[in-house]
């Protein structure tokens, strides 16, 4: 696979792959944040005549957190990034409304890379011809040039699903009404899908792709999803019909079209088979409510008195948001012009309309909790009002740390949603409105790393909070696991089976902590030891360090195996030599060595497990009971049998990190662009 890259100016280099955003020019390279990476990028490829508009990098890249001051921080940090490499002229040119972009990129392969790329393989191919089959190296030489090398037995992945969250901004939640499951839009790079996650799962589902599909609203039975899709000249009202179980059955359907001018339209069933929606009439914004019948598909204008009192806004000029519930019917927002203030209002039953309160801010969404209405107040703050008196607020979520939006409420009123973030990295939680116990359901990586099983949990590194911590996913629920206030290299980390110890491996030592309620505590510092494993009993642990060897000229430096007992941290007097890094099993301690070999460490001696194989990591190496797992850049995951050491491949391409528990494989991916966690099944062929 050739690594792309643009060529700017003839003479920059951009690469813009997941884990490899930098920039290049006469040997000086800098080192890109995915942000800056996705602006470059979207202007090179989008200015016409060397000129973009602000507003719409804007909004093709944040959507509603369009904020120019962002923009021109990430544009002024580009700037100082192609200075740093040599380039003096500035790229980046504001223009009035525009910027004038002075880089030209065309889109290029490395060539060479992959030539490259070919003889490692090729390298990699003969080792192991030579290893597995040396009584006929002759002929496994040759057909390594030609063919597979390797014709024998395969295993697989099965019922794999995705484990961890993906880039991009995860918004509009909505709640089934039962409060288990939400539906919500993923919007990425131009595309928006409507996903579903349900609470007691760690995946979850994509019931639309291919299209710009968004605002999902869920009907009073939770069988049923309505969504608008929005593309250029279209505009769809379309309805996701799920079974006991949540599963989509069948393809969406067409219940009506819409005015085209409705970029964002808002949602609400008032029972299964009425629909009420929100539809821009022009250009200008002139928005009207309507009804929609599922049964006959007849839409119709919902209340006849829309000129009612709304608190001075022109129910011709503004945005609405329309909300519904059985205790209160129908209420709505009316946004102004500007975008400044909205206005909450109640329709009668005589369909007249009753102004409640207004906001000072634009309301993207709010919703109903028994009789109170709760809404993001200008203060970032989640509040609330009673429909009987809206001038007392009440604050049910203070001082969140991160910017919130898209409030909404289960209909049995025991769970509100909110989505968090900021414009890079965003995420939604959601609280139980009885005990006011908040959790995160979905967010977005930057950076994922080692990923790891133990007993109930896979625990990973990720960048969210903008410096690296150690996570843990469970039941489908994410939680923070270190809190380090600056950002330290982490190389590594293992935890105990019990979860009781945790080991960090820091670019300068390895620190063992003990996990409990209240967090974590540092135990014992071991300085210059790298890559830990805790014992199966959860009793010692292996660490790897560098010793010198020999004297004088003759001096150079040895890794070993060291073991410890957690118990007082003293040695075991278990020394392994020539180990790069260990791995405790069953029958012994498993380590690679620097000659490419794989080896088994026995009190009664070592065993060769295999040769040949080069294993770039340590989180490219795992094991369970029965067999090893090898995984490296170019070839597919490999299985050694530890009884037999037959050797057998996975038979798609996945590469890189890996983990594994009894008979569950999680291996890092990129899909859609972003680094994920995936979890399959592992099964023979």
């Amino acid at each position: 696979m050739t690594e792309s890259y643009y060529l700017i100016n003839s003479q920059i280099k951009f690469y813009f792959e997941i884990e490899n955003l930098r920039i290049e020019f006469n040997s000086e390279q800098q080192l890109l944040e995915p942000k800056e990476a996705r602006i470059l990028r979207y202007v090179l490829e989008n200015q016409v005549d060397g000129l973009i508009n602000a507003e719409t990098i804007l909004n093709e890249n944040w959507g509603h957190w369009n904020d120019k001051k962002v923009l021109q921080k990430v544009l002024s940090t580009l700037r100082k990034k192609f200075k740093a490499i040599g380039v003096t002229e500035n790229g980046f040119v504001a223009a009035d409304a525009n910027y004038k972009i002075n880089y030209v990129g065309v889109l290029v392969n490395d060539i060479q890379q992959e030539i490259e790329k070919k003889q490692q393989t090729r390298n990699k191919l003969l080792r192991y011809a030579k290893a597995v089959l040396p009584s006929l190296l002759a002929v496994a030489v040759v057909f390594m040039f030609f063919g597979p090398y390797n014709q024998g037995p395969q295993f697989s992945v099965s019922n794999i699903i995705q484990a961890t969250a993906i880039a991009g901004a995860s918004v509009e939640p909505d709640l089934s009404p039962d409060g288990s499951a939400m539906a919500f839009s993923h919007k990425k790079d131009g595309s928006s899908q409507i996903y579903l996650k349900i609470d007691t799962n760690l995946g979850f589902e994509i019931l639309t792709e291919g299209h710009y599909d968004q605002v999902p609203a869920w009907s009073p039975t939770g069988r049923q999803l309505a969504f608008q899709r929005k593309e250029p000249d279209l505009c769809q009202i379309r309805l996701i019909t799920l079974d006991d179980d949540l599963k989509k059955i069948g393809d969406d359907q067409l219940l009506a079209e819409c005015n085209p001018h409705t970029k964002v339209m808002s949602m609400a069933f008032k029972d299964e088979n009425t629909l009420f929606f929100t539809e821009s009439q022009s250009v200008l914004g002139h928005n009207e409510i309507k009804q929609l019948d599922l049964l006959s598909k007849k839409v119709t204008p919902y209340f006849s008195n829309q000129k009612s009192a709304m608190g001075a806004i022109s129910h011709d000029s503004g945005q609405y948001f329309i909300v519904y519930s059985n205790a209160l019917g129908a209420l709505f927002s009316l946004q102004s012009p500007d975008g400044k203030v909205s206005n909450i209002n109640r329709v009668n039953e005589d369909n007249t309309v009753t102004f409640l309160r207004q906001v000072g801010t634009k309301l993207l969404s709010f919703d109903i909790f028994e009789d109170q209405i709760i809404f993001k107040d200008t203060d970032n703050q989640l509040k609330s009002f009673d429909w009987a008196d809206p001038q007392t607020l009440t604050t049910i979520y203070k001082n969140p740390l991160k910017a919130i939006s898209y409030p909404v409420v289960s209909a049995n009123s025991n769970k509100i949603a909110i989505v968090s973030g900021s414009i890079y990295k965003n995420s939604i939680h959601s609280m139980n409105l009885i005990s006011r116990e908040m959790k995160e359901i979905m967010t977005s990586e930057s950076v994922l790393k080692y990923p790891k099983s133990a007993l109930n949990e896979i625990l990973f590194v990720s960048d969210e909070t903008g410096i690296s911590q150690i996570y843990a996913f469970s039941d489908g629920v994410k939680t923070q696991i270190t809190n380090f206030n600056k950002n330290r290299n982490i190389m590594y980390f293992s935890q105990s089976r019990d979860e009781k110890w945790l080991a960090i491996s820091f670019s300068d030592s390895t620190i063992v902590y003990q996990r409990n309620e209240d967090g974590l505590s540092a135990l014992k510092t071991l300085p210059g030891n790298t890559y830990p494993d805790f014992s199966k009993n959860s009793e010692r642990i292996l660490v790897s360090n560098q010793v010198a060897k020999g004297k004088g000229p003759l001096k150079s430096m040895e890794t070993l195996l060291v073991e410890y007992y957690l118990d007082g941290f003293k040695e075991t007097g278990i020394t392994i030599r020539d180990a790069l890094y260990g791995i405790y099993h069953d029958s012994g301690i498993i380590y690679p060595t620097a000659d490419h070999s794989i080896k088994l460490f026995k009190l009664n001696g070592i065993e060769t497990l295999v040769t040949g194989f080069t294993v770039s990591s340590r989180s490219a190496l795992a094991v369970n009971d029965t067999a090893l797992f090898i995984s490296d850049d170019v070839a597919p995951v490999a299985k050694i049998d530890l009884e037999t050491h037959a050797i057998v491949e996975f038979d798609e391409l996945i590469h890189g990190e890996i983990a594994v528990n009894n008979n569950l494989l999680y291996y890092k991916k990129i899909h859609s662009t972003s680094l994920v966690i995936f979890k399959g099944e592992l099964t023979s062929k």
